[in-house]
């Protein structure tokens, strides 16, 4: 499969533990404009809310023909993890 978007700045700047392939919940355009290479990690990071983990700050940009007047280009997305990988990454950071 072929990667769509690096964060170059995370690999330089941070030393990498652990690396986890996960699922993201995207929008029909959404996908259209990642696939293009419409997308932005800088500044984005992962977090965990109420048991989810999500990506914050990430930007894609708007697909042609899209209304933006209801979207929000930097939304949180819900990535997707298998439970035990998800429990391992809570554990870590309640240490």
């Amino acid at each position: 499969m072929k990667i769509l978007a690096h964060n170059k700045y995370a690999l330089y700047s941070y030393e990498l533990l652990d690396k986890y392939e996960a699922g993201i919940i995207l929008l029909g355009w959404e996908v259209k404009s990642i696939k293009a290479g419409h997308i932005s990690l800088k500044e984005s990071y992962v977090t965990i809310k109420s048991g989810k983990l999500y990506i914050v700050a990430s930007h894609v940009s708007a697909w042609p023909g899209v209304q933006l007047t209801t979207l929000d280009l930097n939304r949180d997305r819900e990535l997707i993890l298998h439970k035990n990988e998800l429990i391992k990454i809570q554990n870590a950071l309640h240490i």
